[in-house]
Formats: C-alpha cells, sequence, structure tokens
C-alpha cells in the first residue's frame, strides 16, 4: 500500500463513506486498509452480533395467540363484509339485524378469546412483550369488535403490524455496519492529522496564511519524497 500521511486518509475515509451511503459496491481490503486494529475488530463484532441477531426464533408460545388472533380477523372481516352487502341488497327477505347480531357476537368472542390467550401469555412471561408490534396493556379491558388494538406478532407477514422483527431487534446491513465503524474513523483520524503534523513540525490549513500555505506544500512534497526513496 502507498504511503498515506493522515489528510490523505481522511480523504479516502471520506470517499468510502460517499460510496457506502450511495448503495455502491466497496471492497473489504479498501475499508479494512483504513481502519486501525480496534476498529478492525470493531466491525468483525459488530457483523456477527447481526448474523446472530438474525438466528433469534420466535417462541412457540407463541402460535396459540397467532392462531386466535387470525380467527378474530377472519370473522371481523365476515362482520365488516355482510354490514357493507346487506346495504347493497335490499330485495332478500331475511333478519338482518339478527344475522348482524350473529356475526357480531362471533367477532366479539373471537377477539375476546384471543385477548385472553395474550394476557395470560404475558403474565406468564412478561419478556414475551418483544415480541409484539405494541405495547399490550389488555387486561381487564372490554375490546368489543375493536380488533384493531390487539397487537400482531412482529414476525407477521400482515402489513397492518406497526414494527416488524428487524426494526424490533435493530437488523442492521453489512453496509449499515460498515459506515457506522467508518464514521468512528473518521473522527478519529481529525487526531492523527492533529498529531502528524505537529510531529513534523507543520501547521494545519485552517491556521495558515497563503504564504505559510506554498510553504507548508513545498516542504510536505519534500518530505515524500524522501519517505518514498526510503522505501
Amino acid at each position: 500500500m502507498p504511503f498515506l500521511i493522515p489528510e490523505n486518509k481522511k480523504k479516502s475515509i471520506e470517499k468510502l463513506i460517499a460510496k457506502l451511503e450511495a448503495n455502491k459496491e466497496v471492497a473489504k481490503r479498501d475499508i479494512n486498509a483504513l481502519l486501525n486494529k480496534e476498529l478492525k475488530a470493531e466491525l468483525i463484532t459488530k457483523w456477527d452480533e447481526q448474523q446472530q441477531l438474525r438466528k433469534v426464533k420466535k417462541p412457540i408460545a407463541l402460535n396459540e395467540y397467532e392462531k386466535l388472533h387470525k380467527q378474530a380477523l377472519m370473522l371481523v372481516a365476515r362482520y365488516e363484509n355482510y354490514i357493507i352487502s346487506a346495504k347493497a341488497i335490499s330485495n332478500v327477505i331475511v333478519d338482518r339485524k339478527l344475522k348482524k347480531e350473529e356475526l357480531a357476537n362471533k367477532a366479539k368472542l373471537a377477539i375476546s378469546n384471543a385477548q385472553n390467550c395474550l394476557v395470560k401469555l404475558l403474565k406468564t412471561n412478561s419478556a414475551l412483550a418483544i415480541w409484539f408490534d405494541r405495547e399490550v396493556e389488555l387486561d381487564g379491558i372490554d375490546l368489543g369488535l375493536e380488533y384493531d388494538r390487539l397487537p400482531f406478532a412482529i414476525t407477521s407477514r400482515s402489513e397492518s403490524k406497526l414494527l416488524d422483527v428487524k426494526e424490533r431487534f435493530n437488523w442492521k446491513t453489512i453496509r449499515e455496519v460498515r459506515l457506522e465503524v467508518l464514521s468512528k474513523a473518521l473522527v478519529l483520524v481529525e487526531d492523527e492529522i492533529d498529531d502528524w503534523y505537529e510531529k513534523n513540525g507543520f501547521e494545519r490549513e485552517t491556521k495558515l496564511t497563503a504564504k505559510e500555505l506554498k510553504i507548508r506544500e513545498d516542504k510536505l512534497k519534500q518530505l515524500l519524497s524522501n519517505l518514498k526513496n526510503r522505501r
């Protein structure tokens, strides 16, 4: 790898960050070339942690609630569809009020069964609350036909859930992990730049006049030339 002074290192880090933010491919070796030993280890650790998060399995204790939740959804949908169809059909002789009440009661019972199952589940193991898409406070509440107050499991395929498993467990892509570590490297390189200038008797650009910048540029060229000749 060519000699890399801290200011050039900073520019290289910024370029990699820009590529990652633009969803472009970045080679692993290019990232590692700009990280110190600690940050290389941190990158590996953070990605290993993400891999472990993806292996977490939904507890089987949730299966019964999910089953009852789906039944409630089905019966609520049947009730709501009946109301709509009843308004559209006026020449069929049936006791619509009685049928409506029958469907409503079935839906309410299904919602109550799911609710009771959930309350019992969380009383037995409160840690299971993390597997639902919202805070659960349903004990002693009559939901009636308010199906939407029942939480979804974060693993549900329903688009109605408020939170999914990726958000709950803070899943990150390898791109996001690399961005985090490179952003930290970008902060740390500032100290490297200050140390380098102090060690070599230079001042940083922000502290120099135009004339001093020209003198520093000439000195830098000479220094880099000497370093290359030693290799």
